[in-house]
C-alpha cells in the first residue's frame, strides 16, 4: 500500500465530490473503461434528463456510479433514481446497473494534487452494484476497497457482459434454425 504524504494545515483543501467524481472517471480510463463524470443522461423517449456524477459506458449499456462523502445517507436513493423505466440513456445504451458509493471523509483532507493517489490507495471507499428486476433494485453486498478495486469490478462485469453476448452468438451460429415443414 502506498503511502500519501503528510501535508501541513495550510496545504490541506477540502476535495469537494466532483473533483473526485472527476479523477475516479480518469481513473477508471486509464484501467479501460469509458467513464467520464457529470454527465447527463435523456429520459427515453422524453426530453428529461438528469445529472449523474459518473457514467461508464460497458458493452450493451451504460452504468451510472452516485457518489457522495460518508456518511452516504442519500446516496442509494439516488443511485436508484438513475434505474427508471423507461430507462435512461447515454450515448443511445440504456442505463440498467448503478454503483452506489461512499468516499471516507479522510480523503477530504488530501492536497487536491494527491487526489488521484488517494482513490488508488485508500482502502476506504464503499461501493455496491444494484440493478433493475422486477420494477425494484436489487442490490449486491457492500465492498470496500480502492478506486482501482472499484475499476475491477467494473471491468469483471464488462468482461461478464460481453462474454454473454458471445456465447449466445456462438449458440445462435451452432444451432441450426428450425426447418419449415414441408
Amino acid at each position: 500500500m502506498q503511502t500519501i504524504r503528510s501535508v501541513n494545515q495550510s496545504e490541506r483543501v477540502n476535495l469537494h465530490e466532483e473533483l473526485l467524481n472527476e479523477k475516479l472517471a480518469s481513473l477508471l480510463r486509464s484501467r479501460g473503461s469509458e467513464a467520464h463524470a457529470m454527465q447527463r443522461a435523456l429520459v427515453t423517449g422524453s426530453d428529461t434528463a438528469h445529472r449523474i456524477d459518473i457514467l461508464v459506458e460497458l458493452e450493451d449499456r451504460s452504468v451510472a456510479i452516485e457518489a457522495e462523502f460518508e456518511p452516504g445517507r442519500k446516496v442509494q436513493s439516488e443511485a436508484e433514481g438513475r434505474l427508471i423505466d423507461p430507462p435512461l440513456q447515454w450515448r443511445g445504451l440504456p442505463i440498467l446497473d448503478a454503483f452506489k458509493l461512499v468516499y471516507p471523509k479522510s480523503i477530504k483532507s488530501v492536497p487536491e494534487g494527491d487526489a488521484m493517489e488517494a482513490l488508488c490507495a485508500s482502502d476506504g471507499l464503499r461501493f455496491a452494484r444494484g440493478t433493475l428486476r422486477d420494477a425494484r433494485v436489487a442490490w449486491e453486498s457492500w465492498e470496500r476497497g480502492s478506486g482501482v478495486a472499484l475499476a475491477e469490478t467494473l471491468h469483471h462485469q464488462w468482461v461478464r457482459t460481453a462474454a454473454v453476448k458471445d456465447i449466445d452468438m456462438i449458440v445462435d451460429k451452432a444451432v441450426p434454425p428450425p426447418r419449415e415443414r414441408e
